[in-house]
C-alpha cells in the first residue's frame, strides 16, 4: 500500500489530471468543492453534535463556509470543530479561486482589446523601420559601389597581400 501511495509516477499523473480537469473549468470545480464541503461538514455536523438536524447542519456549514458565523450554531465537540477548519477554509478557498478566475478573465480580456487596439501602430512602426533600413542599406551599397571607392578598396586590398607575401 505504502509503495503505491509512494510511487511518484502515480502520483505526478494523478496531479496532472486533476489540474487539467480543473483549469478547464475551474468555477464549477470551486463551487463544487466548496457545496460538497458544505454538505459533507453539515450532515457530520448534524450526526454529532445533540439536537441538530441534517437542515441545522448544513445552515451551520454554510454560514462557516461564508465566514458569517451568526452563532446560533457551533460545534461543541473537538471533531466537529476540526470539521468547522475545514469547512471554513474551503469556504475561502472556494472564493478566492472564484475571484483569481474572474480577474484573470478582466485582466486577458483587457490585455487582448489593448493588443488589438495597438496591433496597427505597431505594424506601421516596424514597417516604417523596415522603410528606413531599406533606404539606409541603399545609400551606403551606392556609395560603396562608386568607382573610385572601389578603385581604393582594390588597392588597399592588393597592398596588403603584397605586404604579407
Amino acid at each position: 500500500m505504502w509503495k503505491w501511495l509512494c510511487d511518484h509516477t502515480l502520483v505526478d499523473e494523478w496531479l496532472d489530471r486533476a489540474f487539467e480537469a480543473f483549469s478547464k473549468n475551474p468555477i464549477r470545480w470551486a463551487l463544487a468543492w466548496a457545496l460538497g464541503s458544505i454538505v459533507l461538514g453539515g450532515t457530520i455536523f448534524s450526526f454529532v453534535e445533540d439536537g441538530a438536524s441534517i437542515p441545522d447542519g448544513i445552515w451551520w456549514a454554510f454560514i462557516s463556509a461564508v465566514t458569517v458565523g451568526y452563532g446560533d450554531l457551533s460545534p461543541k465537540t473537538t471533531e466537529v470543530r476540526l470539521i468547522a477548519v475545514f469547512v471554513i477554509v474551503s469556504g475561502l478557498v472556494a472564493t478566492w479561486l472564484a475571484a483569481a478566475v474572474l480577474t484573470a478573465k478582466v485582466v486577458t480580456r483587457n490585455l487582448a482589446a489593448q493588443a488589438v487596439d495597438d496591433t496597427p501602430e505597431l505594424d506601421d512602426d516596424i514597417e516604417a523601420c523596415k522603410q528606413q533600413m531599406t533606404e539606409a542599406l541603399d545609400r551606403i551599397t551606392a556609395r560603396v559601389s562608386h568607382p573610385e571607392v572601389v578603385e581604393t578598396l582594390r588597392r588597399i586590398h592588393n597592398g596588403q597581400e603584397g605586404g604579407e607575401k
